[in-house]
């Protein structure tokens, strides 16, 4: 049976329902209530207390593998190294691990530094382990871009001209998949990516000739993204992860192109301008919401 912890987010979403059509058992473990669209589909599901250990380890039971991803709100290192120690403990043989870019690099940054530290502890435990190290989402376009594209015509982050070879979060759980069905044991980071390196300055070109408008990028400065996105209802905690993501991307350190999807999958990574075909709609909707006012610019020419 594999335990799947962050089945709510991106990867998750996509990666359980992969798991069961396959046929595998899969026990979904929870912080926060899952969507309504997620509770069938033939996965058990289980309530965890990430603060207690005789409750992980019980929870774990059974389970022979495990995908580890926690989310941004909690104390990343101390978590998932109380649930890798759980599920040492339960049984499980085999950790599949959600890293960031720059986590097998020296983790110079504090959230790679964080991932780092908890390879260090998996690989201490001797447990047969494979570090998935995705490049930045292209799902984050929808999540916090499309509503101000659609409106304004605009999408702003504070990573400057920094290159990333955004994939699709769909062809990174494809990889999870197999990697969790199958029996491979990577000692080093597996860099998951789509298939070209651009800026965000090249993805609003791609933007501005799939929609058949001008869509800018706007590079603004950390505090003013911090004010928008708090405006916008994310806590604290959140936005204090979200930008030092921002901070790797913005670097070059998830520029890296690799083949993993092709290899692993046996199909192509899905391009950027097919990202946006696909997801049309979600541009060019009409405003369904006011929100907040953005802050103020620092775009460059």
């Amino acid at each position: 049976m594999i335990f799947v912890t962050g089945a709510g987010g991106y990867i998750g979403r996509e990666l359980v329902p992969l798991l069961t059509e396959r046929g595998a058992q899969v026990r979904i473990g929870a912080v926060r209530e899952l969507p309504r669209d997620m509770e069938q589909g033939g996965s058990e599901q289980v309530r965890l207390d990430m603060a207690d250990s005789s409750s992980l380890v019980e929870a774990l039971r059974g389970c022979d593998r495990l995908f580890l991803l926690s989310p941004f709100w909690i104390d990343q290192v101390e978590t998932e190294t109380r649930l890798v120690d759980a599920a040492h403990r339960a049984g499980v043989d085999y950790i599949v691990k959600q890293s960031v870019a720059g986590a097998d690099e020296g983790g110079a940054f504090p959230l790679a530094a964080r991932h780092r530290a908890i390879e260090k502890h998996i690989r201490k435990l001797n447990i047969r382990h494979a570090f998935l190290h995705p490049s930045p989402f292209m799902q984050d376009f929808l999540l916090y871009g499309a509503d101000m594209i659609r409106s304004e015509d605009r999408f702003m982050r504070p990573e400057g001209e920094g290159s990333m070879s955004f994939v699709d979060a769909r062809d990174a759980a494809a990889v999870a998949a197999e990697v969790l069905l199958g029996d491979k044991n990577e000692d080093v980071g597996c860099r998951v990516t789509g298939p070209e390196a651009i800026t965000n300055y090249q993805a609003a070109q791609i933007l501005s000739k799939v929609l058949h408008r001008s869509i800018r990028y706007v590079d603004v400065l950390g505090d003013d993204f911090r004010n928008w996105l708090r405006a916008e209802g994310v806590n604290d905690r959140e936005i204090d992860m979200l930008l030092e993501l921002h901070q790797i991307n913005g670097t070059g350190l998830a520029a890296e192109v690799t083949s993993t999807v092709r290899d692993v999958t046996g199909r192509e990574p899905t391009p950027f301008v097919d990202f946006v075909r696909e997801h049309r709609a979600a541009f060019e909707a009409p405003r369904q919401t006011v929100r907040s006012e953005a802050p103020s610019e620092e775009a460059r020419p």
